[in-house]
């Protein structure tokens, strides 16, 4: 029988054995391969899992801070259904539809708000200008400045007026107006406005006023992107992506607290629960510490 030779010089019985001998040591290399690539991406996925797990920890805490600052229940609202309302029962501009960005139907949603309770003005004097109020108004003598300067169109967006049997959100009536302060005490006006924590169905006469530092609404939009949704009274001013890859977002409000409780493919289920030290910031501290007109 004759053996025959490639090109090369090699025979075909020496290119059969040279195969006998590969295969199985290309075919471990090949697993080898494959387990290493089922590592990676179970590592990759466990690296995704840990950050989810830590940016929902952070998240579930900045709400339970952000409650610390105003400690009554109406300061934080769950929206069902992804349906994200106004205390009137009106929707949010988000939840008409008509962009990707739009709540899922299925999840729900949060919306809170932060205070910068160290800028706190107790009014003195108000004045009715039809809807607007000439407010005087005075910080405290020991005041730390948030921005480093009095409550101004400039730094902040709008406040938290508390009056005797309720509270409502306040705008400036002019965002050009140059607020004078004198001693710590300042003029000016603002108009009281439709807002997503607090019922703007009375008028609110405010014996205090709170610069809002943050009001925002937490939410699963229609792509499985978790969103913090700014608003500025009736307006919402940003939305920003947050985390992605979740196919449901159940807030919950417990007493002193909250929990954050995110689903992933695959059904894996990440729970978080925080609670607010309420001693910090309890409404009547806000008024037996607010700043007096001496």
């Amino acid at each position: 029988m004759r053996i025959l030779g490639n090109a090369y010089g090699f025979s075909s019985l020496e290119v059969l054995v040279a195969l006998v001998i590969s295969t199985p040591i290309t075919l471990g290399l090949a697993s080898l391969l494959m387990i290493g690539i089922r590592v990676l991406v179970e590592m990759r996925i466990n690296l995704d899992k840990e950050t989810i797990a830590l940016h929902l920890t952070e998240l579930s805490k900045k709400i339970a801070d952000d409650y610390d600052t105003f400690a009554i229940a109406s300061s934080q609202r769950i929206h069902s259904n992804g349906i994200i309302t106004f205390p009137d029962g009106s929707l949010n501009k988000i939840s008409t539809g008509g962009t990707s960005r739009a709540p899922q139907r299925k999840s729900s949603a949060l919306t809170a708000i932060s205070l910068q309770t160290k800028n706190i003005m107790t009014v003195t004097k108000v004045v009715p200008e039809g809807s607007i109020l000439k407010i005087e108004a005075c910080l405290k003598k020991d005041v730390l400045l948030m921005h480093g300067a009095p409550p101004s169109p400039n730094n902040t967006r709008t406040f938290l007026g508390i009056g005797i049997e309720s509270s409502a959100e306040f705008t400036w009536a002019n965002k050009q107006e140059l607020v004078h302060y004198k001693n710590l005490c300042g003029t000016f006006t603002v108009r009281q406005t439709k807002s997503m924590s607090f019922s703007n169905e009375t008028a609110v006469t405010p014996l205090l006023l709170v610069p809002i530092d943050e009001h925002y609404t937490i939410y699963l939009d229609e792509s499985g992107v978790l969103r913090f949704l700014s608003h500025v009274g009736v307006t919402n001013i940003e939305n920003q992506p947050l985390l992605d890859g979740v196919i449901d977002f159940a807030p919950s409000l417990v007493p002193n607290g909250n929990c954050v409780l995110a689903t992933l493919a695959g059904n894996k289920q990440f729970k978080v629960c925080q609670y607010s030290r309420l001693h910090r910031q309890l409404p009547y501290n806000l008024i037996f510490h607010a700043p007096q007109n001496e």
